[in-house]
This record gives structure tokens, sequence and C-alpha cells, in this order.
């Protein structure tokens, strides 16, 4: 069953699944579905909720955004938050129209939403894989903030038997130096697992959970051995499909 629970909240199945508390500051990173958790939560929570970026993320006016409020500077923003009614949902960042990409804030800004009073999520892209499934990280990025709670790592199941190649990985040549692998090499379960184990490596001291995202395009057992292997590595493991969740441990 997807959407899945894990206890009684103000806010909707897909907190509850994520198990947040109210007032966590999210650092979300990975591949293949950052986003679409991002949409989903702001949809799902009940309060005052901020999305946004410290690299680039989709630009705004997917028909699942939350309203654009740009941004310009902590003052202004600050500004224009206390004018607009409660509860406020917003994405912000920085835009200009006709651009493929959402701008993302430099760390301290993100620390200064963060401090703003009663709000209930906070949830930031901090890394980006061009709508690929599986990435390797340069060493630039992630671009954490000091006030992160929550590491969220997202690992796209459309990567199986992808091949390390540019256009199916984000990276390639830098994936192989990292792991080994020859250009070209098709990705397996263990291969995934050596990924996902490299994303969680870089998150950073808090609760963190791992989402196994496009979980619908791999047969159900290999999904649920996958997440099995990192239960013991983790505060939660997760299934996503379609901006729907499940727990698998």
């Amino acid at each position: 069953m997807w959407d899945t629970p894990g206890s009684r909240s103000r806010h909707g199945l897909a907190w509850s699944a994520l198990g947040l508390q109210e007032g966590d500051r999210l650092s979300v990173m990975g591949s293949g579905g950052k986003t679409t958790l991002l949409r989903r939560l702001a949809q799902d929570t009940e309060g005052d909720v901020i999305l946004t970026t410290t690299t680039h993320m989709a630009p705004p006016g997917h028909p699942q955004d939350p309203p654009f409020l740009a941004f310009q500077s902590l003052k202004r923003f600050r500004a224009d938050w206390e004018r607009l009614p409660v509860p406020r949902c917003l994405l912000t960042g920085r835009f200009q129209p006709g651009s493929a990409k959402l701008e993302g804030l430099l760390p301290d800004e993100v620390d200064g939403l963060a401090d703003l009073p009663g709000l209930a999520l906070l949830a930031v892209e901090v890394d980006g894989s061009r709508t690929l499934p599986a990435k390797a990280h340069a060493s630039h990025e992630p671009v954490f903030f000091a006030r992160s709670t929550v590491g969220v790592s997202v690992l796209g199941m459309q990567a199986l038997g992808r091949r390390v190649l540019e256009g199916e990985v984000h990276r390639p040549t830098l994936m192989s130096q990292r792991f080994g692998w020859r250009s070209g090499h098709r990705l397996d379960l263990e291969d995934l697992e050596r990924i996902a184990g490299a994303y969680l490596a870089l998150l950073p001291p808090g609760r963190r959970i791992l989402v196994l995202s496009q979980a619908r395009s791999v047969p159900e057992d290999l999904l649920r051995d996958l997440a099995s292997r990192f239960r013991d590595r983790v505060d939660r493991v997760l299934g996503q499909a379609e901006g729907e969740l499940e727990v698998l441990g």
C-alpha cells in the first residue's frame, strides 16, 4: 500500500511516511525524484512551508508547484512573507523569465529562511541531476545549509539496467572513476547499492532518509531487496512512485 502513514499527524500521509516533525528543515539530494518529493510535501503540509534550492531546480510553473515568490534578498522576502495570509506555501529562488532553471539561494540565505517563526517545513534541493536517475557528485556539491535537521537521499530506480554513458547517468566519467567501472558498464542492484551508499555518505549529521524513487519501474522484490540493505544505515527507507510514498523499512 502506498502513502502508508507512520504515525498520526495533522499533516498528510507523505509527511507521516517520512516521519517528519513540526519545524523540520530538509536537505534533499540525489537523483530521479527530488522535485516530485518536494511538491508532494508542499501539498501535504498544513501550515507554513517553503520550497527552494541551493543549486538549481526546475523553473516555476509546473501544475503541482506552490505559488512562486522571487527571492531578491532575505530582508525583502521576510517583508513579503509577513504580508501573506496564513497558511503560506511558497516556492522561492532567483528566476529570470525564459530561463531553463530556478537559481538557488546561498546557504546563509536558506538559514535565514529557516529562522522564520512558525515555519512548519523548509525543504531544500541541494544538488542537481539533470533529470537522470543516478549521478556522481562533483567536489562542489551537494550545497548544504547549516540549519538542516533531516537529510534525504533520493535514488531513481530507473537507473537499474542503464549504462554508464552520457544521457543515461549524470557525470558518467566521474562515476566510472569513482567506482572503477568501464564506460558503458550496465548498472545492477549491487551497483545501485554502492551509488546509494555514496549519496548517504555525503549527508550532514541528523536524521537520514533514503527514498527509492521511480519504484514501479522495477519488480517489487528487487525494490524490497535493495531497501533491506539500508535498514541499519538510515532512519527510514521509502519507495516513491508518482509522488506517492511507501515505507519499506
